[in-house]
């Protein structure tokens, strides 16, 4: 396995070719590029989105935290940020930074 300067893994074949893999940042980042809306949900089907955008509101915050803590990177957690943002409840910020948020983050 070598891994070269644009971040992917080459992996040699059986025939003696290499197959790039990219990695799950480049991933992560490529979908965040392409982003536009909130995607299908199958946990919400045919409800108020507020309940996805909650989740998505606490997974982000939660993330965040997390890689914060572990000294990691943060960029992993903006796919959360986009989608709630796309739903977004405004007053929920509000509240976080007033110390009045409901939720456990």
């Amino acid at each position: 396995m070598i891994m070269n300067l644009g971040g992917h893994i080459e992996l040699p074949a059986a025939s003696g070719a290499s197959i790039a893999v990219s990695t799950m940042a480049e991933d992560i980042q490529t979908k965040i590029k392409n982003y536009q809306t909130a995607p299908f949900e199958s946990h919400f089907p045919s409800q108020n989105q507020t309940r996805n955008c909650w989740q998505n509101y606490l997974d982000f915050h939660r993330c965040e935290k997390a890689m914060t803590a572990k000294g990691g990177d943060i960029s992993m957690c903006e796919w959360y940020r986009h989608v709630y943002k796309s739903l977004w409840v405004s007053a929920w910020h509000v509240h976080q930074a007033e110390g009045t948020f409901p939720g456990k983050i």
